[in-house]
């Protein structure tokens, strides 16, 4: 996962600018339906594309991958929407945004995903960006992610009440599928947190302080990714009266609190992350000190041993004086000084089981 996933024109590039380096056109597809019927085309001529629909009902154009430049300027002409709008489109990797323009809503946000590599699990972000023109909607995903089949589905089994609204509730529905994209990728990083708290409570410590901070990077990129939806589902709510009806200001309540929980699990999830360091590097401390205690204790052992050695060890002629270790001359020196050596080891053993050090 790259921290920082955007792509620029060269600077000093005029803005605007619609340049496109795709290796093939993005694939369009057009929905026009009312709550009697649903007509599908794919690859539409972009300048046959009513607009604004004819009375009760709703157009939908959906591009899949990245325009090139004529599809780009095909939507400039014929939809009068601003190149800025588009050359954000381009660049893949906005910070997530609305934009209320004269005759359109314009609105960016991310769908995150992941992706399980050797049991390791790795953030993407795809940046979505919609449209809102008279009951025409544009919308604009990555190849190969297909975001919204879920709610095409809705519309050509005529499901729920998206053949019976507005465009404006079609871009809700838009907004909604996108925002819930990010529950199961917390869904994927809560497991991911379960298994190492496991790991650090099992003392199964071999990668497991690699994969806390792994995990503890992707919970603040995904943060810094869907914090500015938030804003984007406040604007929404609070500054788009023109474009919603009130019936349908319920359903954008619903999703910005969606927005909330996402943080909120966002947060619980960073200090979950933060905990296991603690607990992972309090692990680490005890288990050094259980090391140091039993190195302290070796050596507290052999220091007596190592002074009664050392007395016995000097050269000391016992013929020229009586008094040079007459204990030398004796028959059982030397295992009394072992027993003598056995005994100080052990009492010493005894008292440091008797307090605890052991």
């Amino acid at each position: 996962m790259t921290l920082v996933g955007k792509r620029y024109h060269p600077p000093g590039t005029p803005p605007g600018t619609l340049t496109s380096a795709a290796e093939e056109p993005a694939f369009m597809r057009y929905l026009h339906y009312h709550p009697g019927s649903v007509h599908t085309t794919d690859e539409p001529e972009v300048d046959a594309i009513s607009h604004p629909p004819v009375e009760g009902a709703v157009g939908w154009l959906e591009i899949t991958g990245t325009p090139s430049a004529q599809q780009l300027q095909q939507i400039l002409d014929r939809f009068d929407v601003h190149a800025l709008a588009l050359e954000d489109v381009l660049n893949q990797g906005q910070r997530p945004k609305l934009d209320r323009e004269d005759g359109y809503l314009f609105c960016i946000l991310n769908w995150p995903s992941v992706a399980i590599d050797a049991q390791e699990l790795t953030l993407q972000f795809h940046q979505v960006s919609l449209f809102l023109l008279d009951n025409l909607v544009i919308s604009c995903a990555p190849r190969g992610t297909d975001c919204f089949s879920a709610v095409r589905n809705r519309i050509e089994r005529t499901q729920g009440k998206l053949r019976s609204h507005s465009g404006s509730y079609l871009l809700y529905a838009l907004i909604d599928t996108v925002v819930d994209q990010a529950f199961p990728v917390l869904e994927a990083l809560g497991t991911q947190i379960e298994t190492l708290e496991e790991a650090v409570l099992e003392g199964r410590n071999g990668v497991v302080l690699g994969s806390i901070h792994r995990t503890r990077r992707e919970l603040i990129v995904l943060r810094h990714r869907l914090w500015p939806q938030r804003e984007v589902m406040r604007a929404l709510l609070h500054d788009s009266d023109d474009w919603f009806q009130p019936t349908e200001r319920i359903y954008l309540s619903d999703c910005q609190d969606h927005c909330i929980q996402l943080m909120d699990l966002l947060e619980t999830y960073h200090e979950m992350t933060r905990g296991l360091l603690e607990i992972y590097l309090s692990e680490q401390n005890n288990r050094m000190g259980e090391v140091m205690r039993v190195l302290t204790v070796i050596a507290t052992l052999f220091i007596p041993l190592t002074f009664l050695v050392g007395v016995y060890g000097m050269n000391f002629n016992i013929g020229d004086s009586p008094w040079a270790m007459p204990e030398l001359r004796w028959k059982y020196a030397y295992p009394a000084l072992w027993v003598l050596m056995a005994s100080v080891a052990a009492g010493m053993l005894i008292g440091f089981k008797k307090r605890g050090w052991l």
